[in-house]
């Protein structure tokens, strides 16, 4: 395999992330350019992508609270894609990182001269096993594109880029690995900040909006049990139950902040 840089911008978010940052730089480390757009980090975080040749932005004021955190996602991921000098484009979180074959299947797309938007598989990694069965598989985002053919990201929470009409879409077969580090009480405490940021931006709703967004919901719920029980009976590694149900969760939070939106019925 060639030993020269992938010509693609590799761009991640960061806020004192320095225990999670090197193995995500590390596994990005055959880049040809990466971003780090930083929060103001308090430790290491920004020596640490100094070291490894990353540029460093700061994440803009106006898209972040009184504390610090993000509240519109979509803005400092944008200001990544307005920073980026190559013409493919990879985003990652600080406590992500690329197997080894997913940067070779990127570096091959690359090579191949023909611009388009993929699909990147994501696996779950626990207590440094990749996990084989979960209920939120196939887990799949568009994290990686040739820039000509997209606008901008979209969404203060859970932003994904907007693809032009004209855009091939593909999907690699390799994964990116989402390791799972935390307890279900900080997942709870992040999933209720971005359930805060949207029900901030949310209109008014109508009670028959709002039955419809709880009914499909609750489909989410059913299929994701559905998979928990099936999951039981298959072969290869799963994740505790607790992380699985958390989901669950989740879905009924979203049902019950909605709710808060409704105005007429």
């Amino acid at each position: 395999m060639s030993s020269q840089k992938i010509p693609c911008t590799v761009a991640i978010l960061t806020r004192n992330s320095s225990e999670s940052l090197p193995r995500a730089l590390q596994s990005v480390k055959n880049f040809s350019e990466i971003i780090v757009c930083d929060g103001y980090s308090t430790d290491e975080t920004r020596v640490i992508a100094a070291q490894y040749g990353a540029r460093i932005i700061d994440q803009d004021k106006r898209f972040l609270s009184s504390d610090g955190l993000i509240i519109d996602y979509s803005g400092v991921r944008n200001q990544t894609l307005v920073a980026a000098s190559q013409p493919w484009f990879f985003f990652l979180d600080s406590d992500e990182y690329l197997s080894a074959a997913l940067a070779r299947e990127i570096r091959l797309a690359v090579a191949s001269g023909i611009p388009a938007v993929y699909w990147v598989p994501r696996k779950y990694v626990y207590k440094g096993n990749i996990i084989d069965n979960s209920i939120t598989y196939p887990n799949k985002q568009m994290r990686f594109f040739n820039a000509q053919l997209t606008s901008c990201f979209i969404k203060e929470v859970h932003e994904r880029i907007e693809v032009l009409p004209s855009a091939e879409i593909k999907q690699f077969e390799e994964h990116l690995l989402v390791p799972i580090d935390c307890s279900v009480n900080d997942i709870k405490r992040k999933w209720s900040r971005y359930l805060e940021i949207e029900s901030m931006r949310s209109p008014a709703i109508t009670a028959r909006r709002w039955a419809r967004g709880a009914l499909h919901e609750l489909a989410v719920s059913g299929l994701y049990v559905a998979r928990f029980i099936r999951n039981l009976f298959r072969r290869g590694s799963r994740l505790p139950a607790r992380f699985e149900l958390v989901r669950l969760w989740y879905q009924w939070k979203s049902i019950t902040t909605s709710f808060s939106h409704v105005r007429s019925w």
